[in-house]
């Protein structure tokens, strides 16, 4: 199997390297549009089998290119590029893991044009929503019963520094994003959109985290401390 990595950022290397685990997999590529970000990736890898590859990634149409021939695609690429790498993943008949999760009506749009392709296309698997849903449905499954289940996510850095006592983990842009265009939800089975940053609450942990505080944001609700 050869599976493509769009993007060598923190989360991409991160990708690739845990990828180049699997024993299923022959090869990876780690596409990227600045050599010293595959060197880097490829060298934090540290397998043989993964290989680097430097093209554009501006445009369905780049994406598209780069993905002929690749079995399954891991998107790990800014929000602004995650509905055209589903729609390239489309065109070229490959299967995409996709990391971002908003834009979820724009991409339900596009199941149909997935089946017609033949290919599974995976959006919003990324840390939240991603990872806090998986985790959250092991949780359920480890219940005899459950009636309701809350996610929150936040990158708490182990030493806090201010003014945002917060952990960038990805593209500021996409941070901001998130904090600034309406929230989709799901409530009482209709689709809602809810106002960013509202529904203040606050949570306590045991220590070492202490008392943080969630909001409402796109896709999840987002936790500081």
């Amino acid at each position: 199997m050869h599976i493509f990595v769009l993007g060598t950022g923190m989360i991409g290397t991160t990708v690739v390297t845990e990828m180049s685990k699997f024993p299923e997999i022959d090869v990876i590529t780690a596409v990227d549009v600045n050599q010293a970000s595959i060197d880097k990736c490829l060298a934090i890898a540290g397998s043989a089998k993964v290989i680097g590859k430097v093209a554009a990634l501006k445009t369905e149409e780049d994406i598209a290119h780069v993905l002929t021939g690749a079995d399954l695609a891991i998107a790990c690429l800014p929000h602004s590029l995650s509905l055209a790498a589903i729609k390239a993943a489309i065109a070229s008949h490959c299967h995409l893991v996709d990391l971002v999760g908003s834009q979820f009506m724009e991409k339900m749009d596009l199941n149909e044009q997935a089946k017609q392709a033949g290919v599974i296309i995976v959006p919003g698997c990324g840390v939240a929503p991603g990872i806090t849903n998986f985790l959250a449905a092991q949780g359920i499954d480890l219940l005899d019963e459950a009636d309701e289940a809350v996610m929150t996510c936040g990158g708490i850095p182990m030493h806090p520094i201010p003014p945002l006592w917060y952990q960038v983990v990805y593209r500021l842009e996409s941070l901001l994003r998130l904090y600034t265009k309406p929230a989709t939800a799901i409530e009482e089975g209709e689709l809602v959109e809810l106002a960013p940053l509202s529904n203040l609450q606050e949570i306590t942990f045991p220590e070492p985290v202490g008392l943080c505080e969630t909001v409402i944001t796109d896709a999840i609700v987002r936790l500081s401390c």
